[in-house]
């Protein structure tokens, strides 16, 4: 087989088995909720992102919005030893610093040494974020430290137990003269977040416990029952495109005839089942961060419009070319996003004339260049994959962590 009908082959595979495993119109897209709530901050986009050093003095924390006034969650009125957050950030993370007051900071409590181990029994912070506005619990990714500096995360994306996100994300912390203080740095790939062109408003909130009091207190109190409806907003948010994303965001789009977005969670659950009978394949999907898949009918859309469109972008954003041809009606092309020795993103266009169809792929990751081929060669394993996971105990596990 020469290498243009190898590479046709691999991109047929790649285009069948994302369609027909994924093709139900599976959506990573949460509803909002109705209400609405009083607290808020405006989002701060920097140029120069703080020093992670327990140190307030950056430039960025002086001008930062400021969350306040936290309240007792048993009592509802404010709570006794305060604290005050502050949130900016980048094209590449979002940046946390919080200044948690105490009257007898000797008596701060710190145990935890190990990051990854949910912090209890002792003084923590947590910043939790709902990139899609949910205001449930399983829309929200928290970021929790001690005064050690030592770091928990809960990610919708399921990827915190995974070493390479675990170290991906940094916090720095020191007990002060009045309290203590934290800083955190949150990378934007490690969450999951909305395709859009525009400003949002994303759904977060900060909360403390203190094990001298036993005091939880919250800036947006959700109360002991939870109710995350009440969780604040951060408004006017422009969250970083993710190197190799190609969002399908034209406004003259109809609605896609097949909408697929696999990103994080899902690929997680895959990798996770894949290891267990075929390790090598595992390692390919551990590279992949998103697939995503638009199809329309040719019969509702300008085709050679949209797909100027992307091709155009595509170069605009330096893609090289993989493969490009015409063959029984078909036309392919296939770029990938390189950043040094890996490929960030793949991006296939899909015109059949015999089925009036016109597909869009774009792949998503930190893939080793020398792997391309064998990656889309066996993306058909995705369809032999046992996936053996009991959804009753992944609820119980998410129940237990709520009520934490």
């Amino acid at each position: 087989m020469n290498t243009l009908t190898e590479r046709k082959s691999y991109l047929i595979v790649l285009i069948v088995t994302v369609v027909l495993i994924f093709g139900t119109g599976l959506r990573a897209r949460a509803v909002p909720s109705a209400q609405t709530v009083q607290k808020e901050l405006t989002a701060l986009k920097i140029s120069h992102p703080p020093k992670l050093d327990g140190v307030l003095d950056d430039a960025c924390w002086q001008d930062a919005p400021q969350a306040i006034n936290f309240i007792d969650e048993r009592t509802g009125k404010p709570a006794e030893n305060q604290s005050v957050a502050m949130l900016v950030y980048t094209d590449k993370a979002i940046y946390v610093a919080c200044h948690l007051y105490d009257d007898s900071p000797g008596e701060i409590l710190a145990k935890e040494t190990k990051d990854g181990i949910r912090l209890q029994g002792e003084d923590w912070v947590s910043f939790s974020i709902d990139p899609f506005h949910t205001h449930r619990f399983g829309g929200r990714n928290f970021f929790m430290a001690n005064s050690l500096g030592t770091k928990y995360a809960h990610l919708t994306t399921g990827i915190e137990g995974q070493t390479k996100w675990l170290q991906s994300w940094h916090v720095a912390a020191q007990i002060v003269d009045d309290g203590w203080v934290v800083e955190m740095e949150i990378p934007w790939q490690v969450l999951d977040y909305p395709d859009t062109a525009e400003p949002i408003q994303m759904g977060i909130n900060f909360d403390r416990g203190q094990q001298r009091t036993g005091v939880r207190s919250w800036w947006a109190n959700v109360g002991r029952q939870d109710f995350y409806e009440n969780d604040g907003h951060w408004v006017g948010v422009s969250p970083s495109s993710q190197p190799g994303r190609i969002f399908f965001n034209l406004p003259a789009l109809p609605e896609a005839k097949v909408e697929v977005n696999l990103s994080g969670n899902l690929i997680g659950l895959f990798t996770k089942s894949a290891a267990k009978t075929q390790p090598k394949f595992a390692e390919l999907i551990d590279m992949l961060d998103g697939i995503y898949v638009r199809t329309y009918n040719t019969t509702s859309i300008d085709v050679q419009k949209v797909v100027n469109h992307y091709k155009s972008k595509l170069k605009r954003e330096k893609w090289d070319v993989l493969v490009k041809f015409n063959d029984e009606g078909e036309t392919v092309q296939v770029n990938l996003l390189f950043d040094a020795a890996r490929v960030r993103g793949i991006f296939a266009i899909v015109v059949s004339g015999t089925s009036e169809e016109v597909t869009f792929v774009n792949i998503v990751g930190n893939i080793d260049s020398e792997r391309i081929g064998e990656l889309l060669g066996n993306l058909d394993d995705f369809s032999n994959l046992d996936m053996d996971i009991d959804l009753n105990q992944s609820k119980e596990e998410s129940s237990t962590e709520q009520n934490d």
